[in-house]
């Protein structure tokens, strides 16, 4: 009797701490839910949206082509050279009312200055003039000028005094030769200056005509080439860049009557080759670009174009393909830092 007895006392004390147990679990469980929840709100909280790039931050870029470019580095023959260019663009190119700015890019090969009063500089001196789309310099007219700068020296002061540029036509080679001195050397490498180095200097130079004006200038674009886009620009104005000049290329579809080659140079630009092949495979599944979730482009995609940052390469593109409430498109970009350029990894429509 008394080991029944303290069976069932046992037995009872077991139920009651199990009973008790069973309710501080479920105080735990209750509290961790509402941690949950405050984890999840705190979550939202630390990932906001950083920036959003749209039609309007594009309109507030504060351009205007009365101020023209200055060189305003520490190189003084660059200085007097540019000043030059410029005054010679005027001559050649568009006016300030057709809202055109030339920025020059002088691509200098050899310098000799061993004569104070005949300073020469040889190269090959590009001239642009740009006019904005949105946050993007689109190039309107531009030249090749090879051949030497002169300048002097007086009094610590650099002015110039001519340029000796090569002539046009069957002349061309001779003319840059007799510029080069005899030196044909030196001309054969004012003519192979590669596209690299002119796509650097142009990028510094447009670059400093930004800096020095006060402007956000994303990139810049030629006739029929893809959009250059400036590594440092945030990943919004990328991302919202990439769609613009990619819908615009899929909007053209008849210029130049390229527009697959069009495409796929702007693809290769600014996509890995993995995501290139999904995409190209996500096309032929659905019947319409898989870029743009659409088979054609009208005026408000572009109206509706905006692009938020979430930070950490991750950027949602949105856009609306018709007027109905729910036809939204929802692009859900990664963007990774790939050898000094932005390249975008992947791309999830939601």
């Amino acid at each position: 009797m008394k080991k029944n007895y303290i069976f069932l006392l046992s037995l009872s004390l077991l139920l009651v701490l199990s009973s008790c147990a069973v309710s501080e679990k479920e105080k735990i469980i209750d509290s961790t839910e509402g941690a949950k929840e405050d984890v999840v709100e705190t979550t939202a909280k630390v990932i906001p949206i950083l920036e959003t790039v749209n039609k309007m931050s594009e309109e507030q870029i504060n351009y205007d082509s009365k101020n023209t470019f200055t060189y305003t580095g520490d190189n003084e023959y660059l200085k007097v050279i540019c000043d030059e260019m410029v005054n010679r663009a005027k001559d050649f190119y568009a006016s300030e009312e057709e809202n055109i700015v030339n920025v020059p890019a002088p691509l200098v090969v050899k310098t000799d200055d061993s004569d104070k009063n005949d300073i020469k500089v040889w190269g090959d001196f590009w001239s642009y003039g740009y006019a904005p789309d949105g946050s993007i310099f689109v190039m309107k007219n531009g030249g090749s000028y090879p051949g030497c700068y002169h300048l002097k020296e007086e009094d610590g002061n650099v002015s110039f005094v001519r340029f000796d540029v090569a002539e046009d036509g069957a002349r061309n080679w001779d003319s840059l030769v007799e510029i080069c001195e005899g030196d044909e050397n030196l001309a054969k490498e004012i003519y192979a200056i590669p596209d690299k180095d002119n796509d650097k200097t142009r990028a510094e130079f447009i670059k400093m005509y930004a800096r020095d004006n006060g402007l956000n200038i994303s990139g810049y674009k030629d006739f029929g080439w893809p959009v250059v886009l400036f590594p440092e620009i945030h990943d919004a104005e990328f991302a919202y860049n990439f769609y613009k000049f990619y819908m615009d290329e899929v909007r053209e579809e008849d210029y130049l009557n390229n527009l697959q080659e069009r495409l796929t140079n702007l693809k290769e630009k600014y996509m890995t080759t993995s995501l290139i092949k999904e995409l190209d495979d996500r096309t032929k599944d659905l019947g319409a670009d898989a870029v743009i979730s659409a088979q054609d482009v009208i005026d408000l995609m572009f109206e509706s174009l905006y692009a938020d940052d979430y930070g950490k390469g991750e950027v949602v593109v949105h856009f609306e393909k018709s007027s109905a409430d729910d036809d939204v498109v929802s692009a859900r970009l990664k963007i990774k830092n790939d050898g000094g350029k932005k390249v975008i990894e992947s791309i999830t429509i939601e």
